[in-house]
């Protein structure tokens, strides 16, 4: 591979390592809109990696920060952390702790991706999310085209509309960063 530089990124992703519901999402995702990018071709080499916080108020947790820290230390490249959680129903504490979630990232140079209410509502739009698991494989049986699902992931702040997210604007704004 005749690379100038690699990177990985860190999702750090709310769901646990057992069920690894987010990250089936977000591979879909990444697949889909930058499969040239994580192919390992001769022109870019990134790779994706994922710390599962089990419940997004581990976000800054002891075995979170070490997760993310042993990742960054295995890879001899650029690491991008990339905080991915849900927004949940818009309460008053919710969005509280949402924003204490983007201070944190910020402080700490992160990138974060929200999903509002939760990132099924991006794909099953009409279900209600209460067996993740059913859905997840529903998911992985049954996949969704990517195109009508765009303009869903290209919100440029939270926002409290149910199958919004900024995870295309996020991640655009990441891969024009690195190419440019």
């Amino acid at each position: 591979m005749n690379l100038a530089h690699s990177y990985q990124f860190i999702f750090v992703v709310e769901t646990n390592q057992i069920s690894q519901t987010d990250r089936v999402y977000i591979s879909y995702l990444l697949k889909n809109l930058y499969g040239k990018y994580f192919s390992n071709n001769d022109e870019y080499a990134y790779k994706y990696s994922f710390v599962y916080m089990n419940g997004k108020r581990n976000f800054n947790k002891a075995n979170t920060l070490k997760e993310i820290k042993k990742l960054r230390n295995e890879y001899h490249s650029e690491s991008i952390v990339i905080y991915v959680i849900d927004t949940d129903n818009p309460t008053k504490d919710n969005i509280e702790f949402n924003d204490q979630i983007l201070k944190f990232c910020e402080y700490n140079k992160y990138e974060l991706i929200y999903f509002s209410y939760k990132i099924e509502d991006i794909f099953y739009p009409k279900e209600k999310c209460i067996d993740k698991i059913r859905l997840k494989k529903t998911f992985a049986a049954n996949q969704p085209k990517i195109e009508p699902l765009i303009s869903k992931l290209t919100q440029k702040f939270f926002i409290n509309k149910k199958g919004a997210s900024n995870f295309k604007t996020v991640m655009d704004s990441i891969i024009n960063k690195i190419i440019n």
